[in-house]
């Protein structure tokens, strides 16, 4: 990707397998949009990127206005629910381990994750079963 990067191509997507190796910060108080930035490991590299608002909205159900004013309610019950709904998505990037849709663009320092799928698809594990019984198959047939 970076190398499109340099040939002046305005976008550029691609899908990676990684899991999520920390969180660098998390913004949402006062603000329209959530600011999520976490490291990445692809098994070659570990990067910085910065996962869509979209994406971190879909995930903890609610705007970054609605868990700031949850967070603030004189409403006990209320409060509790927002900090379990927080803790879960916390748990899901702690746990994180699947497929990114990253997005680099001129307008973004850092690549930006536009989809994130937990887990491996089916297709992917019967692909690596294959290889595998290949390899096993190939590695006991002994030329001599």
């Amino acid at each position: 990707m970076c190398a499109a990067k340099k040939d002046n191509v305005s976008e550029v997507q691609g899908k990676i397998k990684c899991f999520l190796t920390g969180v660098k910060g998390f913004q949402y108080k006062k603000r329209p949009t959530y600011e999520l930035r976490v490291y990445i490991d692809d098994g070659s590299l570990i990067s910085e990127i910065l996962i869509d608002h979209n994406v971190v909205q879909r995930a903890i159900g609610y705007s970054p206005e609605e868990v700031s004013s949850a967070l603030a309610s004189s409403d006990a019950r209320q409060v509790s629910e927002m900090k379990e709904t927080l803790k879960q998505f916390q748990i899901f990037l702690v746990n994180f381990e699947g497929t990114m849709l990253v997005q680099m663009t001129e307008s973004s320092p850092v690549p930006v994750a536009i989809e994130m799928n937990q887990g491996c698809p089916t297709s992917d594990a019967w692909l690596l079963l294959e290889r595998l019984n290949r390899y096993k198959m190939e590695s006991s047939c002994k030329w001599e």
